[in-house]
């Protein structure tokens, strides 16, 4: 199968600060993951305020990528070491869960920490067939945004994860 990407999408639990939060991923759970699952990339998003102001419905964002089957269950298998730096106590349990992914990369581009990134969930309507709306995301819509982001000054990466 190759390579598996798994997103995560976390929210804190209630009474905990958005900047405990992130201070604690940054520090501690990041350091962990990358120590003990050893994902072949790891990137962390952290979730700022809405335009108008509001806290978003999650917190942040996990990607992990993984060599192959064998490597995505040492960290999301039965034994996995991935609760034991106690993260997941400060979580909402289930708010967002994680998924198993594939990412197609449409604009490879550099980004930094410093880069704002936008992100979009989004659900396929309940009447059409998963691989109708993969095939249609990354054949049609996808190259117009491709497109649109290559001619936009500012813009470097355009990537779609598929769950």
């Amino acid at each position: 199968m190759g390579e598996i990407k798994s997103v995560g999408i976390l929210r804190r639990r209630q009474g905990l600060s958005r900047e405990t939060l992130f201070e604690r991923w940054q520090t501690e759970h990041a350091p962990f993951v990358a120590e003990n699952g050893k994902p072949a990339r790891y990137r962390i998003t952290l979730f700022g305020d809405q335009a108008d102001g509001s806290e978003p419905a999650y917190d942040g964002l996990a990607e992990m990528w993984w060599r192959d089957e064998q490597h995505y269950d040492t960290w999301f298998g039965d034994n996995s070491p991935r609760g034991g730096d106690g993260f997941y106590d400060v979580l909402e349990p289930r708010a967002g869960g994680a998924l198993k992914a594939s990412e197609h990369v449409i604009v490879d581009g550099a980004t930094t920490a410093e880069s704002e990134k936008v992100v979009y969930f989004v659900k396929r309507r309940d009447d059409v067939p998963p691989d109708d709306c993969f095939t249609h995301w990354r054949e049609v819509h996808a190259p117009n945004v491709g497109a649109a982001v290559e001619r936009t000054a500012g813009c470097e990466r355009y990537a779609i994860t598929h769950g």
